[in-house]
């Protein structure tokens, strides 16, 4: 409603800014009050309706005699703050004036009056409205109390679908792990069960030869294999990345020609906690290796009789490359002996330091005759090291540092503890490792030490 010129009063207030209560409305309906009091012209025809179910206050076809000489704000006061209705008034509204019916899209109430008589007993302005909302919620299919939603979604849950909501559904955070192990028969599970005989072979033993290069092509170059010894509970995607930096440095320098690499399991003897049997860590090495176009698994470590050290492995591998195959062939026909060197982690290499662990001859010759790669690991200082240790300053020159470009912290420890506790292990180990690990149930309800981690 606008400002009357000349006034410095507010604008009155329209009836659909403050309603008054239904029965008010009632009572101060048209046509049951008198006609001196209904108003028209400029002050009828400046109030809108507020809605179809509300009674408009504004609207007759009587003028009021009071319109002109009282102000605005008088009027609308006396329609906000009417006296209560006599019953006879409401009667006659009753029968005269019967309330408008609901919309046809409305949905009845189930409380609404059947008559025109109870109308006044039953009227709410937004009771036909408010009807059809709550039949709307109500046709609404809320979420089971046992499956509540939240606001975010866990990985776990975009990795499969959400089960029925059952007294014998699956239990909706139960991990990938879980699920694979539960499920025996899988597929995956059936197909690495059914290769585990012919990789978990360690005898009769025979030297791996299959993707190893036995020409070298570049005779300006120094033929080179590398040979990783470990663990390998299980063998994890940083392993198979060691021996590929490793590739990647000897590309880039152009001193050495690779010929190809060796995963060499540690003997059983070794006693470490965690460490799964040979057999299963020899076969996820050669799973993990058929992928590859140059790395093989080497089992002579593990099926000696006792633990064997370091420095016997790499004696080991020079006799089968250079005693009895007598070295790579050149492009002329001739043969040159293959230089063997270690491939190890920085966390290795830092184990050298160790009172008692390594012997000092043994050292001498892993660095002085065959020399050592070594890969940069999160949270170890190489260089810090290699300048503090003696036996590796003097044969630093045989001591190769490759630093990781992309930071890569998978340990075996880890995936060990994640089987443990029900946790995926998916993309951290092959596939084929991954299901040899379900199939066997390995690392299930075995002790690590808080300290591993």
């Amino acid at each position: 409603m606008q400002r009357r010129a000349g006034s410095d009063l507010p604008p009155p207030l329209s009836p659909t800014t403050l309603a008054p209560p239904a029965w008010s409305r009632i009572a101060h309906h048209p046509k049951s009050q008198n006609p001196k009091h209904q108003r028209t012209g400029s002050d009828a025809s400046s109030t809108s309706r507020s809605s179809d179910s509300e009674v408009d206050l504004n609207s007759s076809d009587a003028a009021d005699p009071l319109a002109a000489s009282c102000p605005a704000h008088l009027l609308h006061q006396r329609a906000r703050t009417p006296s209560p209705p006599p019953p006879a008034a409401l009667d006659a509204v009753a029968t005269a004036d019967p309330l408008p019916p609901p919309p046809a899209h409305a949905v009845p109430h189930p409380h609404a009056p059947q008559s025109a008589a109870e109308a006044h007993h039953h009227f709410h302005p937004a009771a036909v409205p408010l009807a059809a909302l709550v039949e709307g919620i109500a046709s609404v299919s809320l979420p089971h109390p046992a499956t509540p939603t939240t606001a975010t979604t866990t990985a776990s849950d975009r990795r499969r679908p959400a089960p029925l909501a059952s007294p014998t559904a699956p239990d909706t955070n139960m991990s990938q792990a879980s699920a694979a192990r539960s499920s025996s028969r899988s597929a995956p599970n059936l197909a690495a069960v059914a290769v585990s005989s012919e990789v978990m072979k360690l005898t009769p033993y025979t030297f791996p030869t299959e993707r190893l290069q036995l020409v070298q092509q570049d005779p300006r170059k120094e033929p080179l294999v590398l040979v990783a010894c470990g663990s390998y509970s299980p063998i994890t995607y940083l392993h198979l990345r060691m021996f590929e930096m490793a590739m990647d440095s000897v590309s880039e320098a152009g001193r050495f020609e690779m010929l190809g690499g060796y995963f060499s399991p540690v003997h059983d003897g070794y006693g470490k906690i965690g460490l799964a049997s040979a057999e299963h860590r020899v076969a996820m090495c050669r799973l993990a290796a058929t992928a590859s176009d140059w790395l093989m698994v080497d089992a002579w470590e593990p099926s000696q009789p006792a633990y064997v050290r370091t420095i016997a492995v790499l004696d080991h591998f020079h006799h089968e490359l250079n005693v009895v195959r007598g070295g790579v062939t050149l492009p002329d026909g001739t043969r040159r002996p293959i230089r063997i060197m270690l491939l190890a982690g920085g966390d290795l290499i830092e184990s050298f330091g160790t009172p008692n662990l390594w012997a000092e001859a043994d050292l001498h010759r892993i660095l002085g005759e065959y020399g050592c790669f070594i890969i940069e690991r999160t949270g170890t200082d190489v260089w810090a090291f290699l300048l503090s240790h003696d036996i590796l300053y003097e044969h630093r020159r045989n001591v190769f540092v490759v630093k990781q470009l992309i930071y890569n912290d998978i340990s075996s420890t880890k995936v060990r503890l994640f089987v443990k506790r029900n946790m995926s292990i998916k993309y951290l180990v092959p596939d084929s490792v991954m299901h040899h690990i379900y199939a066997h149930r390995l690392y299930i309800g075995e002790r690590e030490p808080p300290s591993a981690v």
